[in-house]
């Protein structure tokens, strides 16, 4: 058996152990991630699913975690953006590893928990002295 289709029976595996931990067993997703039944053209769907009624079910932790699961599985690169602008959509806070930072990977300011980006850039616009800042977030809400 090729190593290729090993990684992804045992990445996919890990992902049905996970999701056995919430679901009852006989869970369609546990099922497709343990059999490692997924196809390309469907894990987009399955991705978004499983996270969105994790986070229905108020499990964000677990849905960040295993959204992260499902892009380390091995999926043509189209495939893997798709999902990878999935996730950041439902998970668009990350902390930076080198300065601590905690910052939105859709617009690139710092986090705006309770702001969406456009929100935020409006109120840094109106809220900053600095003119440079001023025109590149003035650009940027121009030119989403």
């Amino acid at each position: 058996m090729c190593m290729c289709v090993l990684i992804k029976n045992s990445r996919s595996r890990v992902i049905g152990s996970a999701l056995k931990e919430i679901f009852k067993n006989d869970d369609p997703f546990i099922k497709l991630f343990e059999r490692s039944e997924w196809r390309n053209s469907t894990l987009v769907e399955v991705h978004h699913q499983v996270v969105g009624q994790l986070l229905c079910m108020g499990l964000a932790q677990k849905a960040k975690e295993i959204s992260r699961m499902i892009l380390m599985l091995d999926v043509r690169p189209d495939t893997w953006r798709k999902i990878q602008f999935d996730h950041i959509s439902l998970f668009s806070n990350i902390t930076c590893p080198s300065c601590s930072l905690l910052f939105c990977l859709q617009c690139g300011y710092e986090a705006h928990i309770n702001r969406t980006c456009e929100e935020n850039m409006n109120y840094l616009i109106y809220s900053n002295k600095d003119h440079d800042l001023i025109q590149t977030l003035t650009w940027a809400l121009e030119n989403r």
